[in-house]
């Protein structure tokens, strides 16, 4: 994916091979979009709704707006510009590869730069997860160790009341987040509350 500072890079200069393509398929895709992911675009290029309109209207195109309609909408750039006829899908190698006929060789290699910094990064972050969680599943070996009492059964009362089911039944995701959050502030006080939060982080990561 070209982030906004390669987008907004690329000049505004017609590259349509069809402007009358280019008029008919802009204007299909871009009306047919939801509201977030035309902003999205507009963001990534830096542009008003008029140069959108414009496009289709007149049936002249830049790169500047082919390239975040084509990664937002997933369309090949190449169906944009006229040069092909089937809508397909986008990928990093069409954008790499519409830019390099269109001698954008520097953003392509800040690009590239762009990449690998993503790529290290997401590395560290995987590595620092992992070695986070090591210390955690350590801790809770020891502790199942020493208290051979299964988790689940610490927690779980002995009778399920019909009641107390309905309501797990109709427990959302949302719902449980809240739940939790609530034990997590009350467990700051101790006591049975803060016992009953160790319980769930171990469940959790057990």
């Amino acid at each position: 994916m070209f982030s906004e500072n390669i987008i907004q890079e690329l000049k505004q200069v017609n590259i349509s091979s069809d402007p009358e393509k280019t008029k008919q398929r802009t204007a299909g895709i871009w009306k047919s979009a939801s509201k977030a992911d035309q902003e999205c675009i507009l963001a990534l290029a830096g542009i008003k709704r008029t140069t959108v309109q414009r496009a289709y209207k007149t049936g002249s195109i830049s790169a500047k707006l082919v390239v975040p309609i084509a990664q937002t909408l997933d369309v090949d750039p190449y169906y944009l510009t006229g040069q092909s006829d089937e809508r397909g899908s986008c990928s990093d190698e069409q954008l790499k590869d519409l830019l390099k006929n269109l001698q954008y060789d520097k953003l392509l290699a800040q690009q590239e730069k762009e990449e690998k910094k993503q790529l290290r990064n997401a590395r560290k972050q995987a590595a620092a997860e992992e070695e986070a969680r090591q210390p955690a599943s350590a801790a809770a070996a020891e502790s199942t160790e020493n208290n051979p009492q299964n988790i689940s059964d610490i927690m779980m009362p002995e009778a399920i009341t019909p009641e107390q089911q309905a309501c797990m039944d109709n427990l959302t995701e949302e719902k449980l987040i809240i739940l939790l959050k609530s034990v997590l502030i009350r467990a700051e006080g101790g006591g049975k509350h803060a016992e009953l939060a160790n319980q769930i982080k171990l469940l959790l990561i057990s």
